[in-house]
């Protein structure tokens, strides 16, 4: 196989920039001279994050302006998208320089959005919406998700593997979760469900905590202080054995797609049992 870095500098063209996945900025050269009997006709940009045949073709139709994928296994499994007039020889043998890669996984893995956007009959518009938070903790109780504390199940003990659980964060990325509402929504009040095992001293940590909400997807603006109105703060943990905590969003604050639960300052782990969001009236 030709190597693409054995090309001369003199055939580089001018870098190209493309946003392939939110929260992911690339810039690649491209050769711009003659391979064998082959102009070099098309741009080719590198998805190191995607490392599947069918992730690579769908990131391709995901692009209005793509023209063809590539799947390489010959390259560690890499997906590469084509940009113009597509010469499968050429292609064969490489046709790509990657200058600086800044490219990382998007922060949030989102499912999709239930079909049917009636309110649930209990009015949680939380309810089986997908979730996210700013890391996944596993331990001894499982691999505690963030789907977790959007599933209908209150419980308030982790141990039974109904709580969400985050690494700990620190002052420069304080922990988060949030739910998509698959809707922008007014907002009246939340009610949060923390751990309740008072035989641990963890069950305090939620506490100093913000109640975010924005209609900017994470994976554009990840979440901190400053990025999203706050509809609501607590300065205190919800209260054991009951664990459970409302909160009324700020009339001025109330309005978007996106909950969000963070610490304002607290550098530690975010456990939450469930997250319930009702409507105004």
């Amino acid at each position: 196989m030709f190597c693409k870095l054995a090309f001369s500098a003199a055939l580089l063209l001018v870098a190209s920039y493309i946003n392939v996945e939110a929260a992911c900025t690339t810039t690649y050269v491209t050769n711009a001279g003659q391979m064998g009997n082959d102009a070099i006709t098309s741009t080719y940009y590198l998805v190191p994050t995607i490392h599947t045949a069918q992730g690579c073709k769908d990131a391709c139709t995901a692009q209005s302006n793509c023209t063809h994928a590539d799947f390489s296994t010959w390259d560690q499994g890499n997906c590469y998208l084509g940009f113009g007039s597509y010469t499968p020889r050429v292609w064969s043998i490489g046709t790509l320089f990657v200058k600086n890669v800044t490219c990382t996984d998007p922060r949030c893995q989102w499912a999709a959005c239930p079909s049917s956007t009636t309110v649930p009959p209990n009015g949680n518009l939380a309810l089986n919406k997908p979730t996210c938070q700013s890391s996944t903790y596993t331990g001894d109780w499982g691999t505690l998700v963030a789907r977790l504390a959007a599933d209908g199940d209150t419980r308030t003990d982790p141990s039974t593997g109904a709580c969400t659980h985050t690494q700990q964060g620190n002052a420069i990325n304080l922990s988060w979760w949030v739910v998509d509402l698959c809707q922008e929504r007014t907002i009246d009040h939340v009610v949060i469900y923390g751990r309740s095992d008072t035989a641990y001293p963890e069950y305090q940590r939620l506490k100093q905590f913000n109640v975010g909400i924005t209609n900017v997807d994470p994976n554009v603006v990840e979440p901190k202080p400053g990025n999203y109105h706050v509809c609501a703060y607590s300065a205190t943990y919800p209260n054991p054995p009951a664990a459970r905590l409302s909160l009324t969003c700020s009339a001025t604050a109330n309005r978007g797609r996106y909950v969000i639960v963070q610490f304002a300052t607290v550098s530690d782990y975010l456990t939450i049992c469930e997250l319930e969001v009702y409507a105004s009236a």
